[in-house]
């Protein structure tokens, strides 16, 4: 009850360099690093406009990159999950009985095609996380920020936070879609027989041969499940997670126990030892 009605029970918090001189007042850390602090948060009308410009698109180069980075890891299983979603579409159809066990497939794959094959289509794994994580990610911390600076307040409801977590997910899907259709071609290829392959050559081949072949609406086929996806995904992820370190951040900052920092723009609650 209390995390989904903090939103009304909000006291007014400081932020900046008000809110780091009120750590340093009641945990006691040293001047040196309230001295850093100062010189670095400097008010909005101090700022100067590359300072400005880099607070814009710091939320939207932080998603891609965090997005891409996980991709790069989990391809192989992203590829696996893939497979599996295909044989079983098979199996249903065909009435074939065949192993599901993801260390099966892997295994297979390598056999068949080779450890490449598990990162194939990494280009345009990377490519949609480039598209599509940006895009969500930005939008959201952008809409967040702009909601808090119209209303002139530091936070901002838990409805504010899903509306701007839906139309995020919206935008950034539709943009992420062509790179996410791609993908999907690019792991199921190796499934189908050796003369209906596509053989894409890499992302952007893909993408030319697709608008060329089968024009450029194709590249939005399969849209509406991948918005309600992304829609979806954002509401369960950036909406309950801004309200969860809200409250946690509402129950403790006026706690004796804890050490408060301001690091790279995030609060960190620490137990002090």
């Amino acid at each position: 009850k209390f995390f989904f009605f903090s939103s009304r029970r909000r006291h007014t918090r400081c932020s900046g360099v008000s809110w780091a001189r009120r750590c340093v007042q009641e945990t006691g850390i040293n001047a040196e690093y309230m001295g850093i602090m100062t010189q670095n948060t400097g008010s909005g009308s101090q700022r100067s406009a590359k300072d400005r410009f880099l607070d814009t698109i710091q939320p939207f180069v932080i998603g891609g990159l965090s997005g891409m980075t996980a991709t790069a890891v989990i391809q192989p299983i992203d590829t696996v999950k893939v497979r599996i979603q295909l044989i079983s579409e098979e199996m249903g159809a065909s009435g074939k009985k065949q192993s599901l066990n993801p260390i099966t497939i892997a295994k297979h794959i390598i056999s068949s095609e080779g450890p490449t094959a598990l990162y194939k289509g990494l280009d345009s794994a990377l490519m949609r996380q480039a598209t599509y994580a940006t895009a969500r990610l930005g939008i959201y911390k952008t809409m967040v920020n702009k909601i808090k600076a119209k209303q002139n307040k530091t936070e901002i409801t838990l409805f504010e936070k899903v509306y701007a977590s839906l139309i995020a997910g919206f935008i950034g899907s539709l943009i992420g879609n062509p790179s996410d259709l791609i993908l999907v071609r690019m792991q199921a290829d190796g499934l189908s027989p050796p003369d209906q392959r596509r053989n894409y050559k890499n992302f952007f081949n893909a993408f030319a041969r697709i608008i060329r072949e089968e024009g450029v609406t194709t590249l939005w086929r399969g849209s509406t499940p991948t918005v309600l996806r992304a829609m979806s995904v954002n509401l369960g992820t950036l909406a309950p997670y801004d309200e969860a370190k809200d409250c946690l951040l509402y129950t403790s900052d006026a706690a004796d126990d804890l050490l408060c920092v301001d690091l790279g723009g995030r609060r960190i609650i620490k137990k002090k030892k």
